[in-house]
């Protein structure tokens, strides 16, 4: 494995005595049995036996072959023979919240890590994540993310970095270093740095406080928009999201999005769930830039009891606290929301791109919002 850490991480020494012993939870569903092996191998391999107490494999209803029970007990009877590894099945597919819930229910460790079913770990990458939980249960921590290709299965570094915001559409994106904020310059890279949101879901959390603080959703379809939802309660209700730096974690970023399909609604079920749950008065925002979709989510009164009696901060305070680099703090922020339309022609300016800051083209207008809707 490609150790990408910077020399400066190499030169610290971690008491494993003064460390947390550590479940790790990895969720999959039809992952190809050499992609799986090969994360929990790097686990196996790369993490101090005296800090693992063992690797949760949580199997999100698999129907292929080597995984299903009945099928040809290629996964079962491998795991036999690897130690401190135990397989938990659900007995349909759940999706990746219920999964990953399960995972938390089933570990024992004081601290339990989420992993990806399609990753490698690098030296050394859980010492700087238990360094910062032991120190204060209320932070979850997750590495910094680097990249394996898809095809060739190379090391490449580089990948997410450790500030992470969100876009109003409901999803996570980089924050670039010359839009960080001054606040999130450290003097060294040993020091966990503050983000706003997480990635997909590779983080650290002490048990219990996982749970204080509201777990997941469990009412969230199948996968997206968890990783938002945790991040905007987390800070919201008294906890801190940071990044290690010297924590780092390849990962396979597949081409195309998604490995598995998941029903057509779940996602957008979730980000109105987060929205209407977590951030207030500026709920109506979020949904104009979403085309403001009309999907059934279910009922949310848990949710909005538990936030009432955690007393969780506003989203206001969120944006201007937590994620000083947004361009909207207030909704005065937006005075204006809609289509730059060319009558002439029946062109309007659009998006070229996820990122702030990106490039923006003249396309023929369809109504459709999305990258045609502009704040000003």
């Amino acid at each position: 494995v490609t150790d990408t850490r910077d020399p400066i991480c190499l030169t610290v020494q971690y008491d494993h005595a003064k460390l947390p012993l550590t479940s790790v939870v990895i969720v999959f569903y039809n992952e190809p049995f050499s992609t799986l092996m090969r994360s929990v191998h790097s686990v196996l391999n790369f993490t101090p036996k005296d800090l693992l107490l063992e690797i949760v494999l949580v199997d999100d209803g698999s129907d292929r072959e080597h995984i299903r029970p009945g099928g040809n007990n290629q996964l079962a009877d491998y795991i036999k023979l690897l130690p401190k590894v135990k397989l938990v099945r659900l007995p349909e597919r759940k999706g990746l919240v219920a999964a990953r819930l399960k995972g938390a229910e089933e570990s024992r460790g004081e601290v339990f890590v989420v992993l990806d079913s399609h990753i490698e770990v690098q030296p050394m990458w859980l010492e700087p994540i238990l360094d910062v939980v032991g120190q204060n249960r209320t932070h979850m921590v997750m590495p910094m993310i680097d990249s394996i290709d898809p095809e060739t299965f190379g090391f490449i570094g580089g990948g997410i970095g450790c500030t992470l915001g969100f876009l109003w559409k409901m999803m996570e994106h980089a924050v670039p270093p010359w839009m960080e904020h001054p606040m999130r310059k450290k003097n060294s890279l040993l020091e966990p740095i503050q983000s706003p949101a997480m990635a997909g879901g590779l983080f650290a959390s002490d048990r219990e406080f996982f749970w204080e603080v509201g777990g997941y959703d469990p009412d969230f379809r199948h996968w997206g928009t968890e990783n938002l939802e945790i991040s905007f309660r987390l800070w919201q209700c008294g906890g801190q999201l940071e990044c290690a730096p010297c924590s780092r974690v390849y990962h396979i970023f597949r081409k195309g999005g998604m490995g598995y399909s998941s029903p057509w609604d779940s996602v957008l079920v979730n980000k109105l769930r987060t929205i209407d749950v977590w951030m207030d008065e500026f709920a109506d925002l979020a949904k104009a830039v979403m085309g403001r979709p009309r999907t059934p989510y279910g009922d949310i009164s848990e949710r909005l009891a538990f936030k009432k009696q955690r007393q969780c901060k506003p989203f206001s305070w969120f944006l201007q606290n937590v994620f000083p680099e947004s361009y909207i703090h207030t909704l005065d922020d937006v005075p204006y929301l809609g289509e730059f339309r060319n009558e002439k022609s029946n062109k309007c300016i659009e998006a070229g791109g996820d990122m702030p800051g990106g490039f923006a083209r003249m396309a023929r207008c369809h109504g459709m919002q999305g990258g045609q809707t502009h704040k000003r």
